[in-house]
């Protein structure tokens, strides 16, 4: 996780906390946006490694590379952003 989405988790919360009670619909969208980035940063990791899991000579056989979860963290991750900013862009409207 680098800058600047390692900064957002804690943009959520300093504009929960100035914003008060109209921003605690972002409490739960900040919480997945987390979890999200997290879940990526672990898919990501782990396919770095696949070949040091495989026999060598076997390549192919035994671990494969998962892109299918590190891109659903990432649509998951894009979609809680969103609605992070849809909501901060209508001024805090829901």
């Amino acid at each position: 996780k680098t800058a600047p989405l390692a900064s957002v988790p804690k943009l959520v919360t300093r504009y929960i906390a100035e914003q008060g009670e109209a921003a605690e619909e972002l409490v739960v969208p900040r919480q997945d946006f987390v979890q999200a980035l997290q879940l990526l940063d672990m898919g990501v990791y782990n396919n770095n490694f696949v070949s040091e899991q495989n026999s060598p000579g076997a390549r192919g056989k035994g671990v494969q590379v998962d892109r299918e979860t590190p891109l659903r963290h990432l649509a998951e991750a894009k979609a809680a952003l969103d609605e992070i900013l849809a909501f901060s862009a209508a001024g805090g409207v829901p």
